[in-house]
Order: structure tokens, then sequence, then C-alpha cells
């Protein structure tokens, strides 16, 4: 099965600007024999340790560890802001080392892509172009009002008639001059968006009205208020007004009436789970309804809230829900399942990073859970700490992942056309994940690179992390990868990034700050293969634990490089220097380049404005352009390819491997 490709067809004012790219997803992923007992030592098998020193080239943090509560209220952890103790070491955890090689093994073995996001992503448009028209259709006629309710068994909504009322009769009923108020925080208003949310007097103010029989759209859903008092007489019911979002020109809002529906459309666990997550909840919901008594997160429901919502063919059946009339909907697809099914591979079978690094199940299906055959010890910190600390900080703006750029994140074959562009309604057959995501390296940098200026935290605050204290570059550190019962190819995958790891030509990135320079890392690293009989027919030397080194400790690595190569490609003959022909392994060493890397200019964050349309990417013209520039393939961004490419990309089968010859090692 062939997947879906980035297109190279894309005209300069149409490339997008990010500091991170994608390696692309392998056309297959390759799978193992079952990993071997780890209830003994084979004795053809490979084990014993690797030695590592790391070099950080540019400034790095590495986050210390927060409780849940500081998480939550995003506060700053105690000091020392590192890991590690002052009076003592500083260290790089081992949880960090490991995603860090982990992810690259996964990569050059093509083993799963992992971990993959199975929640929907929300989104919202109403604009002429293929996620518009998307959401148009889904939208058109299947709007509803309703009461949000929530108890121990369960939750749900009742339907209601609502209402639309002049913006202007609210505010003669109210008094006041404005429906909305700015948001202060510290005695100061907020100049980012949102910065004006419903008045706390009127958001879901019982109000009693008298609605035209006849509605204002077709099917009837929305009806015009013909009256509106704040005391119930004849002819008026009881009703809850609703405000949403503000905008221009826009001149009424929503009345609900509060009478009693036989109706109960039920809302599920998965539902209610989603519109709550932290990651979906907007800056907007988060300040327009505050975590109070009730509700139980910053823009989460609470029992008796007023909802829009969208009902399924059946009238039973809520797809999606918000606070809103033009609510964000659920994409019908996740991220997990937009990755073709070959790239799942068999259920049944793991692959070499899972074999390597362990495999925890997540369903009592498929293949069982396994122990990791390697560990990773922490990195410490060698020579002066104190002069290794620059003062506290705080760092510019660090954004979290935006999955939801689907320009940036899934594979386009007609870039060039913004209204064409793929999404998550896209038919999986059409487009794909971009692949594994890497920062840029941006060379040396200084610390008005990473340090977030006076004027941008006055304006912003919110936004920043706590106060840091980067490790300024060049400092050492020392861990030990320790591994047992390794398989050649197994060995070899991880001396092949380690390799790169250590040629001057290439870093490694780790910790916090990567869009802008921070924790570009070399690590030297030196293999030693034991022999494990005469390792425990003498257990002390000394004072020491007694090792008992194989001489022919480089031979063997040596020959387990060449055997990863043969596995990798299946081929007897092949070499690590072919790995590095592989057009998507050339992506990757492009992300890993220090020795050369592309202007900076090219890896930055782009603009708002220029993300929508307001500003020309290239020339910095004000206006209307072209909205959603697409993210370019590495090799674009970079300018050539390192390498003459394979003239044939490699496409395995997914069949067992096979026996390496007798004597390899």
């Amino acid at each position: 099965m062939t997947i879906p490709v980035h297109s190279d067809d894309l005209r300069k004012e149409r490339k997008a600007l990010a500091p991170y790219n994608f390696v692309p997803l392998p056309e297959t992923v390759r799978l193992v024999e079952n990993p071997p007992s780890q209830g003994f030592y084979d004795d053809d098998l490979l084990t014993g340790k690797i030695t590592c020193t790391l070099t950080n080239s540019t400034p790095m943090y590495v986050r210390a560890a927060q409780t849940l509560d500081e998480y939550e209220k995003k506060q700053a952890s105690p000091e020392p802001f590192y890991y590690g103790s002052a009076e003592e070491k500083l260290l790089i955890p081992s949880s960090s080392l490991r995603g860090m090689l982990r992810t690259l093994v996964e990569v050059v073995s093509q083993a799963r892509i992992n971990p993959v996001s199975d929640k929907q992503l929300f989104y919202r448009s109403v604009e002429n172009t293929s996620m518009g028209e998307a959401y148009t259709d889904r939208m058109k006629d299947k709007v509803r009002a309703g009461f949000f309710h929530r108890n121990q068994s369960g939750s749900w909504i009742t339907t209601t008639i609502a209402g639309r009322i002049e913006r202007e009769n609210i505010l003669a009923l109210f008094g006041g001059d404005s429906l909305y108020k700015e948001q202060i925080r510290n005695g100061k208003v907020i100049k980012t968006s949102p910065k004006r949310v419903p008045q706390d007097q009127l958001q879901h103010q019982p109000i009693f009205v008298r609605l035209d029989e006849q509605a204002l759209e077709t099917p009837a859903r929305f009806y015009r208020t013909k009256e509106v008092s704040r005391q119930l007489s004849d002819g008026l019911e009881e009703a809850v007004l609703v405000i949403t979002g503000d905008m221009n020109g826009k001149e009424k809002e929503f009345v609900f009436l509060k009478r009693g529906i036989d109706s109960r459309i039920e809302v599920t666990d998965a539902q209610l789970e989603l519109f709550e997550d932290r990651d979906q909840i907007t800056q907007y919901q988060g300040y327009a309804f505050p975590q109070t008594k009730g509700r139980k997160v910053k823009g989460g429901l609470k029992n008796g809230d007023p909802v829009f919502y969208l009902v399924g063919e059946n009238e039973r059946q809520v797809i999606g829900f918000g606070r809103a009339y033009m609510f964000r909907l659920p994409y019908q697809l996740s991220p997990l399942q937009m990755l073709p099914d070959n790239l799942l591979g068999d259920p049944d079978r793991y692959d070499l990073v899972e074999a390597l690094f362990g495999y925890v199940p997540q369903s009592d299906k498929g293949r069982k859970q396994v122990a990791g055959r390697i560990s990773i010890g922490d990195a410490i910190m060698q020579g002066d700490l104190q002069h290794a600390l620059l003062p506290e900080m705080r760092l510019k703006l660090l954004s979290s992942p935006k999955a939801t750029a689907f320009q940036h994140y899934l594979t386009q074959d007609t870039p060039n056309n913004p209204d064409k562009l793929f999404h998550y309604d896209t038919p999986k057959s059409k487009t794909t994940l971009r692949g594994h995501k890497f920062y840029w390296h941006k060379g040396p940098v200084q610390p008005n690179d990473f340090r977030a200026t006076e004027q941008g935290f006055h304006d912003h605050d919110s936004q920043y992390s706590p106060p840091v204290k980067p490790i300024r570059e060049n400092q050492n550190f020392l861990f030990e990868i320790c591994f047992e019962n390794l398989r050649p190819e197994e060995l070899g995958a991880v001396l092949w990034v380690l390799d790169k790891a250590g040629d001057e030509k290439y870093r490694l990135k780790i910790g916090m700050g990567k869009p802008y320079g921070l924790g570009s890392v070399r690590i030297l690293a030196e293999p030693v293969l034991e022999k494990r009989v005469p390792r425990y027919q003498k257990l002390f030397s000394d004072t020491e634990w007694f090792v008992s080194p194989d001489q022919e400790s480089q031979q063997k690595a040596e020959a387990a490089r060449s055997a990863f190569a043969r596995w990798l490609l299946k081929d007897q003959t092949a070499t690590t220097a072919q790995v590095d022909e592989l057009k998507r392994i050339q992506e990757l060493l492009m992300l890993l380049s220090w020795a050369e890397h592309p202007p900076v200019a090219s890896t930055r964050y782009m603009e708002l404005n220029e993300f929508a349309g307001r500003k020309h990417l290239l020339t910095g013209e004000t206006g209307h352009f072209p909205k959603r520039p697409v993210l370019p393939a590495p090799h674009v961004v970079f300018g050539k390819w390192l390498k003459t490419p394979a003239p044939k990309t490699y496409t395995p089968t997914d069949v067992p491997p096979e026996k390496l010859n007798p004597g390899d090692i």
C-alpha cells in the first residue's frame, strides 16, 4: 500500500515558516520476532553498557518536577527550578534522555509512530474552503438549543425552544452601555484575545419573554422575541439570557425558554471528557466560565448550563455541543485514525522499539506486555554547578503543539490551493500525518534569542511559563546506557543514533525552548560489551563490582551496526551508509544538522497576521493574501539533499526478519 506523500510543488508565497518540521512516515513498519527471554543471559546475544558524555552546545533547560497542583495552577516549581540539588548535583533526568533516544530509534528502525493522540480535534469554519464546506454540511439545519444536565449516573441534554433578542433591548432592560467587560488581571487590561467576555450580571440571567409564533428560520429553531421583561406577567414565559462571543456587526443574542419538554438526549462520557479536555477549552471559555461551585474546570460545564448541540439523523443522537450557535465541532477522524492501516502493523507482533524499550498494552488484545532490555541513567553534571547556571529569566512564549494546523501536520497534494487543503474530515486514503516532529537547530544562540522581554511579559503575562535558570552552554554531563540480551540489529540501531549524536556535523535536542535554539546537545559514546559467565564467577574486584569486558567489544559493536543495516534493508550486503541514503533518513539528518542549518529567518514562528493572510510572508506587506500557508518538507527548507538520495526507496514487506549469517557476531 502506498501512503499519501507531501507535495513539493509549493510556490514561494505559499511556504509556511515554523521552527519545526517532520520526518515522513515509513511506507510500512518493520516488525521483529518476539523478544528473547530475560530469565537468563544468552551467550549469542549482547550485554554491556555504553558510557556517554553529553555536552550542551547551546543553553539548556530541563524542567524540574512539578506537583499536580503546581501544574494545574501554572505555578513555578520550588527552587532551584531544575532537577537535582543546588548543594549536591545538577542532572538531566533519565526519562528525558530515554524519550529523546527512543524517538530517534523509532524513526530509523521504521517502528510504529507512538504516541499518537486518539482524541478528536475541534474546528470551526464558515469560509469558502474545503474545511468550511465540511463544517457547513455537518451543521446546516441541525443545530438545536437545550440545557445540559449531569449527575452521578450520567449526562444528558434536554431540548428547549430558543429565540433571538436584540442587543439594544438587553441594554434597555438591564441598563449599562455594553454586554461585555474587559478582562483585568493584576490591575491591568489583558491585551490578548479574548479581551472581552459577557458581563457576569447578564450571562445566564433569568428574564421573561414572549416569542413570535413564526420562526425566523426553517426548520423551526429560533424565534423572534416580541416582548421582554425582568418581571413575570401574563403571556410571558421564563427564559435564560445567553450571550455568545463578541464580534463586529453582531446585533442579536439568544434566549432559552425554561419550559419543560419531555426530551432527553444522552451525552456520552467520552463526549463530555473531550469537551472539557484542557487542550480543547479555549481562552474565551476559560475566562467567560471560571471554575466555580458546580463547574469542575475553567470553561467546563455545570448542571443546567444552556448549550447548542448538533443532532444526528435520528434526532436522538448528540454529535457535538458548545456554548455558541456556531460552536466548534469535533473532526470525524482523530490523528491516530489518520494513520494508514499498514503503519499499525500486525497487532500480535512487536516493532524493534517495543521489543527493545518495552511495551505496555492499552487493551487486552494483541501483543502482551514486555519489559525493556535497555536502561538509561540520569546524566550528572561535572564541574562547578553555580557557574553553570544563567540568571533567572522567563523564556519567550512557548506554544503547545497545534495539530489543528492541518496545513502543517497533514500531507497536502495541492498545497498552492488554500481552498482545497486536506484536514481531519478528509478520507485517510488521500492524506495522512506528516510524520515525526523535530525542531531545527539555530546554531549558537545568545540570551536575547530566548529570553522574554519585559514588554512582552507585561502584555501577555498569563501565557508565559514560570521563571527558569537555564544551564550555560558547554557543560558536561555523564550517564550510562546499560543493555542486556540485545540482538545485533537492536544494538546497531542504538549505535546508529549515538554515532550521529557524536558526529560534529549533528546535534540532538532536549528540554524546553527548542524553537528558540535551546537544548542542542552532542553525545560522545563508548560501548563496552561484557562476558557474563566470568562476571558471575567473580563478583568483586577490590571494593568494586567485578566487570569482565569483552576484548572484542569494538569489533562486535561494528558488526552490530552492519547487522542493523542488513536487517533494515533486508540485504546481506547493506551498509550503514546505505541507511543514511534513504530519503526519509536524509530528512531526519537535515533536522539534526548542526554544521549546516537553514537561516533562522526561515525557521521562526509565523505571526498571526501571516497565518491568517493579513500580512505577506515574503514582503511583510499588509493586505489580503491566501490563508494557511503550507509547511514544506525538510529538504525544501534546508535547500538541498545532504547526499544524492538512493535511486529506489526501500519498501520492506511485513514478514519476520531473516536470520543473520553464522559468524556475523
